[in-house]
């Protein structure tokens, strides 16, 4: 079953959505200064991204959209 996480970055106002297991997530070990959240689905993890008000990024690495 696929995984998302979004990644927040509050200071810069940013959410990246993420498809689990990712190269760019793996390589901050999951740490940083924003706060990394997992859904199930895409649509989840978009829904959540979008109640933020922040501007969306999708990882070029993991995700086609």
């Amino acid at each position: 079953m696929e995984k998302y996480t979004t990644y927040e970055n509050k200071p810069n106002k940013r959410v990246c959505i993420h498809k689990l297991p990712c190269d760019e997530v793996r390589k901050h070990g999951g740490l940083g200064q924003g706060l990394y959240k997992e859904f199930h689905t895409f649509e989840e993890a978009e829904d959540y991204a979008k109640s933020l008000n922040y501007k969306i990024d999708y990882c070029q690495k993991c995700n086609k959209k």
